[in-house]
Order: structure tokens, then sequence, then C-alpha cells
């Protein structure tokens, strides 16, 4: 019996392979080839691949690094890059722990918009940095959503842009002084232009009175005529001649030279002093002047000739802009430490706008300028330099046009002991 001989036929798919029968030319059997599967990765190695790589985003990147939960209440983990700190843990009180209180309301509107419409959160908000100083940063975080669509959770990283913000504040706060300082040169501009017409006013009429006088001496023969005409050029030399001391002392007071003497002296006399010069005047436009003073003596250590300056420069302010009937109060008195002079008017009043610069130099108040009163705008400017000279301070108060003003210095009073 001879041997059976046969050959190996792979299958048209190559699943397996027929013999066949040479002599006959037939399939005699069928082999399935064994075939191994792929292996499946293991779901633990893919997260673990995606663990790594995240890892090595947070190695790379010079950005803050967190993550949040879906909802944001509980930050699970945050780099901080030694701009703010770490935290490997659950933390619910993220919030007060990194975020400037005044950031919270904002931020969480951003971030229930975001959470509701799934989208991007992208926004600037101070941060409390891991020295515990206060800085800006830039936020943007994406949220991960699931196979039903839902968010997982959110990545986050943030840019620390306190230097950026630092130098816009003070880019900002160096437009607002250049705009303050053009605005104050244009004041001073038009006080200036103010101040050469009122001038030119001030010794035009004095002048005008002055060569008046002259020719009334030089045609008449009445000697009561010509008296009066001598009195009226010496009132009017006189106050041409307070007027250019006060100039001149503005001048001292732009280079720096305004100088005073000091020494023990008793103010309430010469304020009462001055009351008397002033009685005249007042009684003269029909203005009650009432002078209220402490008993007993005030010493402080002063220029007298200054501090007497600095009280006419305020009854003559107080003279100028009370009408007729009105009233001035002259007030002396001891306060913590300090003499009080007080210098109370029933006149046209200070809008607020003018306070706060009322004692600059050749400012007048809108409402003293639409009543066409007279002067430099000088005075006050003078009163304020010897009250600081002096270590005290001057004040002024009004409740508005109308409604009168008060002038108030302090000086610092001498102990007893002192004053001998």
């Amino acid at each position: 019996m001879g041997r059976k001989m046969t050959h190996l036929q792979y299958a048209p798919d190559n699943t397996g392979f027929f013999t066949i029968d040479e002599k006959k030319q037939e399939q005699c059997s069928f082999f399935e080839i064994p075939r191994d599967r792929p292996p499946k990765k293991p779901k633990k190695r893919r997260a673990k691949s995606a663990e790594e790589k995240y890892r090595a985003l947070l190695m790379a990147s010079s950005e803050v690094i967190y993550r949040m939960s879906p909802d944001w209440s509980c930050m699970t983990e945050l780099i901080g890059k030694d701009f703010l700190a770490d935290t490997q843990k659950n933390d619910p009180n993220w919030l007060e722990t990194y975020i400037h209180p005044l950031d919270h309301p904002h931020l969480n509107d951003a971030i229930q918009e975001a959470v509701r419409t799934k989208s991007v959160l992208s926004l600037e908000h101070r941060v409390l940095q891991a020295d515990g100083s206060i800085g800006w940063a830039y936020s943007r975080a994406v949220p991960l959503l699931g196979e039903n669509g839902e968010i997982i959770e959110w990545i986050g990283a943030a840019s620390d842009i306190t230097k950026r913000k630092e130098a816009e504040a003070a880019l900002r706060q160096s437009r607002d002084k250049t705009l303050a300082l053009v605005k104050k040169l244009r004041d001073v501009n038009r006080n200036k232009n103010h101040f050469i017409s009122m001038l030119a006013h001030e010794l035009r009429n004095p002048l005008a009175t002055i060569m008046a006088g002259l020719s009334v001496i030089d045609i008449s023969d009445d000697r009561q005529q010509i008296d009066r005409a001598k009195d009226t050029i010496r009132r009017q030399i006189g106050g041409l001649t307070h007027l250019v001391d006060d100039l001149m002392d503005m001048t001292r007071i732009s280079q720096n030279k305004f100088t005073i003497k000091k020494e023990p002296m008793e103010l309430t006399g010469l304020v009462e002093q001055c009351a008397q010069d002033h009685e005249a005047l007042f009684m003269k436009k029909g203005i009650t002047l009432l002078p209220q003073i402490c008993p007993g003596p005030l010493y402080v250590m002063a220029d007298t000739a200054r501090i007497r300056q600095a009280v006419s420069n305020l009854l003559l302010n107080a003279l100028k802009f009370t009408e007729q009937d009105g009233k001035t109060t002259l007030c002396v008195s001891r306060e913590n430490g300090e003499a009080l002079l007080m210098i109370t008017d029933t006149g046209i009043g200070i809008d607020a706008d003018t306070i706060p610069s009322i004692f600059d130099p050749f400012i007048q108040g809108e409402n003293a300028r639409k009543r066409d009163h007279e002067g430099l705008g000088i005075g006050l400017a003078l009163v304020k330099t010897i009250a600081i000279l002096h270590g005290g301070d001057v004040a002024a108060f009004s409740e508005g046009p109308g409604k009168g003003a008060r002038f108030t210095i302090h000086l610092p009073l001498l102990t007893s002991t002192a004053a001998r």
C-alpha cells in the first residue's frame, strides 16, 4: 500500500489551510491557524499615561496650574510656582485663601456663568500671594466634559500680572498728576491775568485820587479844602504803601526769604488793639465789630508785627465781604494747649469749590468776583504763611454763598514759665 501524497493549501481568507490529496486533487481536511488577539491596554495604564503627561506639563509651564471640582466648590490641586501657596488636597475655602475679598463678587459671577454655559472662564483679579502680599493674576480655566456632556472638572492656569498692573497704576497716576498740573497751570494763568487786571485797578484808583488832590492844592485858596486834599493823599499813599508791602512779602515768600523774629508776646492785648485800630472802618461801612476776648493773658512765641499783619488782613477781609448792617465777631480763646483766634462774619460767604484754594495767592472766589470786590487775593495767602511759620495753621469755613464765613488761626501757647 503506497504512501498517500498530500500538500498544503492556504484558505483564501488566510484563516487556515487545507490538505490536498495530490492523486485525487481533493481537499482532505482543514486546519485553523491559531491567532493571538491583540492585547488590550489596561485602563489604569492609560490613566497613568494621562497623569504623567499632566505632571510633565506642570514641570514645563511657568504658569500657576490648578484643578477645580465641577461646580468650583472645591479646589483639588494648585501648583503655585512661588507666586501662590501650593495645595495638594481638597480645599473648599480656596476663595478666602487665594482671592482678594473685594474681587469675590465678580469672580463668583464669572464662575456661575462659565459653569452654566460650560464655557472657558477668563478674567483678571487680585490674589493673596504666597508671601502674604496682594498681587494680580490673569486666570483662564477650561471645563473637561464626560461622555454624557457633563463637566467632570476644571483645569486652569493663572499668570502673574502684578508688575503689569503696577505699571498701569503708575501710568494712571502719572497721567492724573499731569492733568492736575495742566489744570493748575491754567488756573495760575487765569489768576495771573486776574491779578494783573486787579493790580492795575488797585494802582489806578488811588493814583487818580492823589492827582485830583494835588490839583485841588494847586488851584484852591481854601485852607480847609487844601487840608482835606492832603488828608486824602496821605490815606491813599498809606494804602499804596500797604499794597506794595504785601507784594514785597509775596515776593519774599516765593523766594523763601520771608522771615520772622519770634519772641514771647501776649496775644489778647494785641488783638484788642487791632480791633480798636479797625473799629472806625467798620463803623463807617455800617458793620458791627464785636470783640470777644477771653479773660487772662495768652502767651505765644511770635513776631508781633507779623501776627498784627495776619489779624489785620483777616479783619479787612471780613470788612470787604460783609454788607452794611452786617456783623463781624473777633474771638480769642484757649483750646487744647493752643491759642484760638477766630473771625466770623455775616458776609457773602464762600462757595464750596473755592474753600480748598482760598489761601492760595491771587485767588478770589467766584462769588466775590461776581460782586466786583476789589483786592489782589494775597491777604489770605500771607495769613497762611504767617500762621505756618509760627508753628500753627489757619482754616476757612462757610456754609455757602450768602451765609458768611469763619477764619480760624491756631497758634501754640507758651507755658507760664516759658513766657517769663
